[in-house]
Parts: C-alpha cells; structure tokens; sequence
C-alpha cells in the first residue's frame, strides 16, 4: 500500500491543490502559514468530505464561518456549525467532516510554524486546557473577525508587505479568539460541574484511548468511582462513557488504516489489542466492516 501523509498539513494541502483542486482563487499558501477567504475553503472540505476519513490537525486553526452549514466531528463531539460561527483548532485534534450544505464560505488562518507571540505572554486559549472550541459570536465581534482576516488577507496580496505588521494582525486574531472564549466560558448559563467533568472526561480519552480501554483507568484520573463517573457522562452526553472511548479507538484505528501502511497486526499492537484477531472484531462491531475492507474504500 502507498503511503499517505498521516496530517492535515502544508504538505497535504499543498499535494491536494497541486493535484486536484484546480480554482485556489480563495486560499494563499506558503510553507508558514494559510489563508482562506470566502470559497477557497469549500474544494478543500468537499475533497476531504468525499474521501470520508478523519484528518489529523498538526498546527494552530482559526475559522470563520460565513455562509453554508457544515456538520463536523471534532476531537470526538459532534458539532452542527452554522454561519456566524467562528471555531479553533489545537495541534492534535482530530476532524471528521461530515455533510456540508449550501454554498460553504470560510474565512480563517492556519499557521504551520510557531506562533508569533510575544515572550511571557500567551492568551489561555494557548496554555494547554483548550483543545478546541467552536461558538456563535455577536455580530460586532464577527465583523471585527472577518476584517482582521481580511486585513492579512490584503497585505500578503501586496506586492512587498512586512512580516512584522502579518505578525501583529496574527497575535490581535489570537487574543480576540482569548476573549471570545473566556468571555462564553464566563458568562454561559448553565455550565455545570458535570459538563465540566465530561470535558476532562473527553480530553484524558484523547489523550490515552491508544493504551487504557477500560473506564477504571479514567475514573481514578478523575478521582470517582466507576459509577459515578458513568452516571454522569450518559446524562451529560446521552451516550455511555464505553461508548466514548470506543469512539476515539475507532478513530484512531481508521487514520492508522488511511493514512499509513502498518500492518493489521501492528495497528492492533499499538491501540493496546490482544491479538489482531480481538481488534477485527472490535472494529467489525462499530463499523459493520473489517479493518482490511475499510482500508480499501
């Protein structure tokens, strides 16, 4: 089997629009960061929607959506993001594109080296506690949005633009994505201590499903019982917490199949299987199909 570039990186993009996505009208793209502006982020969902595989994010994105709705699973949540909407993405976090409707219009930034911060200061959204988020804004704060992408938008189109000035309008996009999101997480109503629990819930399963399958081993990270930790997740969630970490080691195992050429054997070595024999199983009972099948799609 061939193998494939395991992140949603520049090299990927830069191999998808070298090869198949033929108007770029709408994205700028060099070795340290990307633009979207309006279309340019449509071929590049559709393409991914119609090879249905997760897509692992190696860097920092930051995305306005301005026209169409797309339904997405990211980092295990299902979100139904509608235009007025804006979302952040860390490096590790894995999406699942799922249906997009109406013409998709995003505009958005990914940056594929260090970010431009200056030293001793960093937003909280950096700091390690925010994998990703995706929020319905104020309409004075989506336009402020849109025009400093805009504004990067116009300055790398000039045919002589200074770094120093892309740099400072990044850092403004950042800090203003900070305060979006402590200004939700401060004042939304009815966030619980259990959802805060179903959100450490889900970041420790991110982070372990590869090694620990087993409830016992997240519940003592959070210091409950197995029960109560159960309890809470299925009323927060509507889904059991097994479910969830089946649902990650799934993910995992199908951009192991897609995105490199280990063997059955090796994959189901490194998700911490008994035998490759428990892991066909496990992967025939969430997908109806064999890991071997899967891969060939």
């Amino acid at each position: 089997m061939k193998k494939r570039p395991e992140k949603f990186n520049y090299e990927m993009i830069q191999d998808i629009v070298s090869h198949t996505i033929k108007d770029t009208q709408g994205l700028f793209l060099n070795k340290e960061f990307a633009i979207i502006n309006g279309m340019g982020g449509n071929a590049l969902f559709r393409h991914f929607l119609g090879k249905k595989v997760p897509l692992l994010i190696d860097d920092y994105r930051m995305g306005i959506v301005l026209k169409g709705d797309v339904h997405s699973n990211i980092n295990l949540i299902d979100h139904h993001v509608t235009s007025g909407t804006i979302l952040f993405l860390t490096p590790g976090s894995i999406v699942q594109p799922v249906s997009v409707e109406g013409d998709l219009q995003i505009m958005g930034l990914a940056v594929f080296g260090d970010l431009p911060l200056a030293s001793g200061r960093m937003p909280a959204i950096l700091s390690g506690g925010v994998r990703d988020f995706v929020l319905k804004v104020g309409e004075t704060e989506f336009a402020w949005l849109r025009q400093l992408v805009g504004l990067m938008w116009q300055l790398v189109h000039r045919l002589s633009w200074s770094r120093d000035v892309f740099n400072s309008l990044v850092a403004s996009l950042l800090w203003f994505y900070d305060e979006q999101y402590r200004a939700s997480s401060g004042s939304a109503v009815g966030i619980s201590h259990s959802a805060e629990l179903f959100s450490r819930f889900i970041a420790l399963v991110n982070e372990h499903c590869r090694r620990e399958h087993q409830l016992a081993f997240y519940a003592d990270r959070l210091c409950l019982t197995q029960r109560h930790l159960g309890v809470v997740i299925k009323n927060v969630s509507g889904t059991t917490a097994k479910e969830w970490i089946d649902r990650a080691l799934i993910t995992e195992a199908k951009v192991m199949l897609q995105h490199t050429d280990k063997t059955v054997v090796q994959i189901a070595d490194e998700l911490s299987f008994a035998n490759p024999s428990f892991f066909t199983k496990f992967f025939k009972r969430l997908t109806a199909t064999t890991p071997a099948n899967y891969r060939s799609l």
